[in-house]
């Protein structure tokens, strides 16, 4: 779905002016980002467990 969705505003990228393009790369770039930004937000107590099970003390 992610490949889909850059194919999509690259093609209208180059459609558009210097300005407006660079507001559609920071919005795809945004939308690629925000599943990983949302499993950590959600998986975030496994993340933090599996860091402080490595831990030694001394």
């Amino acid at each position: 779905m992610v490949p889909i969705l850059m194919r999509i505003f690259i093609c209208f990228i180059k459609l558009s002016y210097l300005g407006f393009a660079i507001r559609i790369k920071s919005l795809a770039c945004f939308l690629c980002a925000l599943p990983l930004l949302l499993a950590f937000l959600f998986l975030q107590k496994y993340f933090i467990g599996g860091m402080t099970v490595g831990a030694v003390k001394g």
